[in-house]
């Protein structure tokens, strides 16, 4: 950023007629007849910026349009860390969206190299606009580009935050939902079964005897093995269950329109699809095969999240001390 030591006054000088020529070649004065561009000097006057001065100050009060004769000039916007700069060569314009909209500058306008700029008081802009209707034109041409830009950094800006607040709700190592999804996820579809008078059931699934398998083979082989089955439960899965890794070894699994009959038939799938996977590490040698315990719990009418959370964690629980590999259904 710009230092403050850079915010003194700008030292004006008259329109040669090397500024004449060079003022020529802006956007703003394209087309424009010879006898308005020779009154250039009657109206204007011409700003030298050395690298690091600031032509206009965040929040800054703003009544002239520049025209870059030579240099280049920095636009940034937003503060610290969340920078975006975008540069401004010759023929190009700033200062004219918090010129005509009267609000306060909303970036900070600074000099990268020396520069020369062509300064135009708002009311001898105006004069020439009401005067030339190439003027007029080729400011609105400048608008609309600058409108334009403005909504591609605001499409990008949008789809970014997009991403990342996909991104925030994915496990990275498998690529389903995280719990933190679930959380805002279980909590609304519960809702809606209890509404609709719809069953529901929940589940949670465990890798029987990971910690000895990664112990055995390897974290990286403990992490192919999760991703394995992180896709084999999403293929064997309803399309409208919904998935999310709990943490570890640990998925959950909310069952919309499920009764205990199809929870434990959808379970059963889950685990049988695990039971035939052929795994491989990374070196190509095989793995052995994996097993599934699933604890079960079909919503009742007194049931909230934190219950059915519970039971079906005590059912889990009776699954792997009743030999692991098995479903086991809670009981009301």
């Amino acid at each position: 950023m710009p230092s403050s030591s850079h915010l003194a006054l700008h030292a004006s000088l008259s329109v040669s007629e090397a500024h004449l020529e060079l003022a020529k070649h802006c956007l703003l004065f394209r087309s424009v007849d010879m006898e308005t561009l020779q009154r250039i000097p009657d109206f204007c006057d011409v700003v030298k910026l050395a690298p690091g001065d600031i032509l206009i100050s965040l929040g800054q009060q703003n009544d002239k349009l520049y025209l870059v004769l030579d240099g280049e000039i920095r636009i940034q916007t937003g503060v610290a860390e969340h920078h975006h700069y975008v540069t401004l060569q010759a023929g190009e314009c700033v200062g004219e969206m918090s010129l005509i909209d009267g609000n306060p500058a909303s970036a900070i306008v600074s000099a990268v190299t020396d520069s020369q700029l062509l300064r135009i008081q708002q009311d001898a802009l105006w004069s020439l606009i009401e005067n030339s209707h190439s003027i007029a034109r080729n400011l609105l041409h400048i608008l609309s580009g600058r409108l334009r830009s403005n909504n591609v950094a605001m499409n990008e800006a949008l789809e970014q935050r997009a991403y990342f607040e996909k991104a925030a709700y994915l496990d990275s190592l498998t690529g389903v939902h995280n719990r933190r999804w679930l959380n805002k996820a279980f909590p609304r579809e519960l809702e809606r079964c209890q509404t609709n008078n719809e069953p529901l059931s929940f589940a949670f699934v465990d890798i029987d005897h990971f910690k000895n398998f990664n112990d055995s083979y390897g974290h990286l082989a403990g992490d192919i093995a999760l991703r394995a089955i992180a896709q084999a439960l999403t293929k064997a899965l309803r399309p409208t269950d919904l998935l999310a890794r709990f943490g570890g070894e640990e998925f959950a699994i909310v069952f919309p329109r499920a009764d205990a009959t199809v929870a434990i038939t959808v379970a059963e799938r889950l685990r049988t699809a695990v039971s035939q996977l052929s795994l491989r590490s990374y070196d190509g040698s095989s793995l052995p095969t994996i097993s599934l315990s699933a604890g079960l719990a079909t919503m009742s009418d007194s049931d909230d999240v934190e219950s059915l959370i519970a039971r079906a964690d005590k059912a889990l629980y009776e699954a792997k001390n009743s030999g692991r590999d098995q479903v086991v259904a809670s009981e009301v």
